[in-house]
């Protein structure tokens, strides 16, 4: 028996008599027991076993516990859903070799939870068991029918987001903007449209697989910009390349430009498109060619992806009434393109370089700048600057890393200092992107590294502890 990450419950996989149990120390689990994974923990491993699971085998990294007389497994099996507590097995659970980090059993029995009689939790329990009952029945029942109905129920929404205008002054406040979304194919991962009030630009999100279904948008035959987004084989930024298309005697715009880079063998790392283009048909060769170079130096100074334009888009010769109108337009591109899954615009933070040495972050007063400093044998000192992202976590520039691994460091960040630019006194020279602390702390030291307690603030807090103070 094993159990999936993120709460999903336990599977069951057959083992051929003899193979792999040969060697283990195997136990059998009972039903109606707490159940976690001690090497996935951090990764919400954990379960509740019923009669399906009873009898199977299970290595000694799967410790089970009873419960209490006074806590009903109903009412548990709920409790463990929560944030909080996944946020505590990941506390819980120190180290740094790659995925695997063995949780500390003492310290996640520390965790304390306040329990209502034990009435009350079977009603809760019941409640909740009831809720979940029903909507397998309504998923099983309503299926085909969910699907007809999936664009009057969720294919045309209106988002209000709170954004900041990175164009603007920098204590400009926030505005609240209403955009509509409509998922074409009534998903999410399919086509989606997207507009917003008092706007006469017009975006599409288009998965390259989905392309060919888009010959009768005639929105799509018209002038506009495009972006191209992939992800790096090598690193862990994404990939963009953005282009123009005027309409064509033909009849055939933007799509027929996207039809050409699909048949072109040196784009194939793009797997969707985001197109912008007017609702009015008003873009002409000026104002294309006036986006295509915003956005490109736009994309370049942001640089959270690697921008694929080999060379420098011209911008043309436009008024200063044309300008204005079109620097509007990328205003409001900006929060489409944000809300459509690409921070392509937005910087992980803004450098202020005085020189080599002294380099300083600007950043909302949500994030805080971390610090990192320590001795490697055979090496010298490392000292690095970071911080904690929505993505993960961002080594900055100018950070002084290690060029040397150890065998404890995962192969792809082994793979990724391999390409990794750095100045003559070997400083990072761009910010770098990971999906986690301690994955920037071991690229920076070159060792097997906890990214909570090696990170730091100014004065001298680890990120566990900011963490747990929040």
């Amino acid at each position: 028996m094993g159990i999936r990450s993120h709460a999903k419950g336990t599977f069951h996989s057959f083992v051929e008599s003899g193979e792999e149990l040969n060697s283990a120390r195997m136990h059998r689990v009972a039903a109606n027991k707490f159940i976690l994974n001690i090497t996935f923990a951090w990764e919400h491993a954990v379960a509740i076993t019923d009669k399906n699971d009873e009898g199977k085998l299970v290595s000694h990294r799967f410790p089970q516990f009873s419960f209490d007389k006074c806590l009903k497994s109903n009412f548990f099996k709920y409790l463990i859903l929560d944030e909080k507590f996944r946020k505590h097995l990941e506390l819980s659970s120190p180290g740094g070799a790659g995925r695997n980090r063995v949780l500390k059993i003492s310290d996640m029995l520390e965790y304390k939870i306040y329990l209502p009689s034990i009435d009350e939790q079977t009603e809760i329990g019941q409640y909740f068991s009831h809720l979940d009952n029903l909507i397998t029945l309504h998923q099983r029942e309503k299926r085909k029918d969910f699907r007809k109905k999936i664009n009057i129920i969720v294919g045309y929404m209106n988002l209000v987001i709170i954004y900041k205008d990175y164009g603007k002054e920098e204590n400009m406040a926030t505005r609240g903007k209403s955009i509509n979304l409509f998922l074409m194919d009534g998903e999410a991962s399919g086509r989606i449209k997207c507009t917003l009030a008092n706007w006469t630009g017009l975006a599409y999100k288009i998965p390259r697989i989905d392309l060919d279904r888009c010959k009768s948008r005639e929105d799509l035959k018209q002038s506009g910009v495009y972006f191209l987004f992939g992800k790096s084989e090598n690193s862990e930024k994404g990939i963009v390349y953005i282009g123009q298309a005027g309409a064509r005697k033909n009849g055939e715009g933007i799509l027929d430009r996207l039809k050409e880079h699909k048949r072109n063998s040196k784009k194939d790392y793009w797997t969707e498109a985001i197109v912008f283009t007017t609702s009015n048909n008003s873009f002409g060769p000026t104002e294309i060619s006036y986006l295509e170079n915003r956005f490109c130096n736009l994309a370049k100074q942001a640089n959270r992806y690697e921008v694929k334009n080999e060379n420098d888009p011209t911008m043309g010769n436009i008024t200063e009434e044309k300008e204005s109108e079109m620097e509007e337009f990328i205003d409001y591109a900006k929060v489409v393109m944000g809300t459509l899954g690409h921070k392509v615009f937005e910087p992980y933070a803004k450098s202020n370089v005085d020189n080599q040495n002294d380099i300083s972050y600007d950043t909302d007063e949500n994030n805080t700048i971390l610090y990192l400093k320590r001795k490697v044998k055979e090496f010298g000192e490392v000292q690095a600057t970071g911080m904690q992202t929505s993505d993960g976590f961002v080594v900055f520039s100018g950070s002084h890393i290690s060029t040397e691994d150890d065998n404890t460091v995962p192969q792809v960040l082994k793979e990724r200092k391999k390409t990794v630019k750095l100045d003559e006194n070997g400083n990072l020279i761009d910010n770098m992107p990971f999906s986690s602390p301690s994955y920037a702390a071991m690229f920076v030291i070159g060792k097997s590294a906890n990214g909570l307690v090696s990170w730091k603030d100014e004065n001298g807090k680890t990120l566990k502890d900011l963490e747990l103070n929040k």
